[in-house]
């Protein structure tokens, strides 16, 4: 039995066994987005995932003008992937 044809889900499948497999078709793509094989690319993304409590809660927080415009570029690139992800399984 397949879970997904043509990028939507197979109705014999349980929702969440489909939308995992439907993930992880997906997940390599969206990885690659954020490319971590520099120390910047590690740092910025670290910096990314500690900005929502650290940018709020500690005057320590600090992003330079060049890892905040890599993560703006990261960010487009991703919106445009997940948009063309989501057409695909969509058919459209």
């Amino acid at each position: 039995m397949t879970a997904l044809s043509c990028g939507r889900l197979d109705p014999e499948v349980a929702p969440y066994q489909g939308a995992a497999l439907a993930s992880r078709t997906c997940r390599g793509r969206l990885v690659a987005t954020w490319p971590r094989d520099t120390r910047f690319g590690r740092r910025c993304f670290e910096l990314l995932s500690r900005t929502y409590v650290e940018a709020r809660c500690s005057s320590k927080y600090a992003i330079s003008d060049e890892e905040l415009q890599w993560l703006v570029a990261r960010v487009k690139d991703l919106q445009q992937l997940v948009e063309t992800i989501c057409k695909e399984c969509l058919g459209s």
